[in-house]
């Protein structure tokens, strides 16, 4: 029983860090993007209108 309970408590571990890691890396990815607008338009992300959003996705992809 106690073999069963710390195979557990590890499996939780390394799903709680992958879990964590994951989030940290998609928060990242955000944060490079906002950057990468601020430094294309001189304009914060927050500051920025949909539209101008839109268009700097659009060019993005282009």
């Amino acid at each position: 029983m106690r073999i069963k309970s710390i195979f557990l408590m590890l499996f939780l571990n390394l799903f709680l860090f992958s879990s964590l890691a994951s989030a940290e890396l998609e928060e990242d990815k955000s944060l490079r993007i906002k950057r990468a607008f601020y430094e294309a338009t001189g304009v914060h992300w927050y500051d920025a209108t949909k539209e101008e959003r839109e268009q700097f996705f659009k060019e993005l992809t282009e």
